[in-house]
């Protein structure tokens, strides 16, 4: 019943990473072409070093599939479940709050629409925080 909890958990806080990633590119391009895109691009050149020679930078392509499938399965292994909760519970509420402090900077409505989609993210910090505490392994 645990690896269950930690992937509902995952799925309520999609919106607070989706909107996290939105507001970011949002702002890389808007810096403009040598502070923002320059970004953008060096990042997916990182990566795109792997596709483009596999044997000499191919790690960095499998360290980043390990980090997705490390976090999509940290609530299954027994010793890092609480941490595997509060760490997303923590995440989400970074998240959620760097979303709410782009949004007031922009006026209320803004405000009041980041809150309504950020609304399953709050649900999901809380559930986090009850799993942890329901789920803690007892030493």
């Amino acid at each position: 019943m645990v690896y269950p909890s930690y992937l509902l958990c995952v799925f309520l806080m999609i919106p607070a990473f989706a909107l996290t990633a939105l507001i970011v590119v949002m702002m890389l391009l808007g810096a403009g072409p040598r502070d923002g895109w320059s970004v953008i691009i060096d990042f997916f050149a990182f990566f795109g070093a792997g596709i483009a020679e596999p044997l000499r930078y191919g790690w960095r392509i499998l360290a980043l599939l390990a980090a997705i499938a490390f976090f999509l399965t940290a609530g299954a292994i027994p010793q890092l479940r609480t941490l595997a909760f509060w760490g997303l519970g923590v995440m989400g509420s970074v998240c959620a709050a760097f979303c709410l402090y782009a949004a007031i900077r922009q006026g209320p409505n803004e405000t009041l629409n980041a809150v309504l989609v950020l609304v399953p993210s709050f649900g999901g910090i809380g559930a986090c925080a009850w799993f942890a505490a329901k789920f803690a392994v007892k030493l």
